[in-house]
């Protein structure tokens, strides 16, 4: 019997979009019951998915998410130049694995899991991780820092 992340080939896009859809599914069953969410939460470390679960193949498994959450992390977009060569790659990226309903219930079920995990992250702490920038691809936007 195969897992579901023996099922798709993530570095393609299409598979990837497909996976990510099968994944966000099952979230749902998972995130009702403490355990689920326990378990779901071993997969989130603090400064982003553990390597070889299916939240680090969901958040940035497809190769161009992944190099582009890297990149953006350290690229602050301060200038009007730098913000507009990120938002080209970043529309580079959604034309390849475009958002969808799945994508952004990722990025809610993500939030969700590591403010219920043994660790809870505060809103605030959420920018100075990877997770800020691997947000932005399932939802095609730029996220710009600001004080909660």
């Amino acid at each position: 019997m195969s897992t579901v992340s023996e099922l798709y080939d993530w570095t393609d896009a299409c598979n990837f979009v497909a996976g990510r859809g099968a994944f966000v599914r099952t979230l749902y069953g998972l995130i009702c019951s403490e355990a689920g969410t326990q378990e779901l939460a071993n997969q989130l470390a603090p400064d982003g998915p553990r390597d070889g679960t299916l939240f680090a193949l969901t958040l940035k498994g497809y190769p161009k998410a992944n190099d582009w959450s890297a990149t953006r992390q350290v690229l602050e977009t301060t200038t009007d130049q730098l913000a507009t060569k990120a938002l080209k790659e970043l529309n580079a990226i959604v034309n390849d694995i475009r958002p969808d309903a799945a994508s952004r219930q990722l990025t809610a079920m993500t939030l969700l899991v590591l403010m219920k995990g043994k660790s809870p992250v505060t809103p605030n702490a959420l920018w100075s991780t990877r997770y800020a920038t691997l947000f932005e691809v399932p939802r095609a936007s730029l996220h710009v820092r600001s004080k909660l």
